[in-house]
This record gives structure tokens, C-alpha cells and sequence, in this order.
């Protein structure tokens, strides 16, 4: 009978953790001017996209936030590179306290390298061997993403 008793017991318990789905994982936004112009859900889509945006003032701010399955990173770091792979200018945040925590930078904050395409990095301890978050085209044409 105890056994009987055990078996249901565990059998309930298998049942209710696995119950509940996990969708938890990391998400980013990229923002322009305040506009979110980019989503990605990192565990559904682990693609790099490349944004396009178009004539961009020297007071434009772009901004990015970045969830750790929910959670603002600690010391956390957007590294601007060109084509080559190569650092052209980091950019440091300290911990984020809420998941309202972004990143902003503006346009004249990006090094003029005479390239079209900017790669923009992020991490943070959470994430120390960092992430291509997108590559940002200047381009003329509307702001989008595209895959």
C-alpha cells in the first residue's frame, strides 16, 4: 500500500512541475528615439539581424535593454565594432536595478569609420563572452529589421 501511495505521490509531483512551460530566457530591444524598433527572444530566434536606419541626426539615441531571464545584468558593457571584428568604442553601464534599465547612446557616440555597417555587442557578467545583438546598416530608407 505505501508503495502505491509513493508512486501516486511522485506521480503528482512529476505532474505539477512540468505543468508549468518554461518561457523564460533572454530577451533584448533595441530602441531608436525612444521607438523599439527591434525584439528578439534569444531562446526562440538566435539569428542576427541587421538594422537599417536612415539618416540619423548626432542627437539621435539609440538604446538597447537587455533581460537576463528576467533580470537587468550587472556591469554591463555595449561594445561598438566594424566589419573586422574590431573594438571602435565601448560603452559602460553599471547594474541594472529593473527591467526598465536601458542603454542609451547617441549617434555621435559611433566612431565615423567610412563603413556602412556597425556591429553592436552587449555583456555583462551574466553573459561574459558577450552577444551580436544586430548590425546597424545607415542607410536611406524607413527604420526596420530585417531577418
Amino acid at each position: 500500500m505505501k508503495k502505491f501511495v509513493a508512486f501516486f505521490f511522485l506521480l503528482a509531483l512529476c505532474t505539477a512541475f512540468f505543468s508549468f512551460s518554461n518561457k523564460g530566457g533572454d530577451v533584448f530591444a533595441i530602441y531608436l528615439n525612444g521607438k523599439q524598433v527591434h525584439q528578439q527572444f534569444v531562446h526562440i530566434d538566435k539569428s542576427v539581424k541587421t538594422l537599417s536606419l536612415h539618416s540619423l541626426s548626432d542627437n539621435d539615441k539609440i538604446e538597447v535593454f537587455y533581460s537576463h531571464c528576467g533580470h537587468a545584468g550587472k556591469n554591463r558593457v555595449i561594445s561598438l565594432r566594424n566589419e573586422k571584428n574590431e573594438v571602435l568604442k565601448k560603452l559602460f553601464f553599471g547594474d541594472g536595478k529593473d527591467n526598465s534599465a536601458r542603454m542609451g547612446f547617441y549617434r555621435k557616440d559611433i566612431p565615423k569609420t567610412g563603413t556602412e555597417k556597425i556591429q553592436l555587442f552587449y555583456s555583462a557578467d551574466e553573459l561574459t563572452e558577450g552577444r551580436l545583438l544586430a548590425t546597424i546598416v545607415w542607410d536611406e530608407g524607413k527604420v526596420m529589421a530585417k531577418p
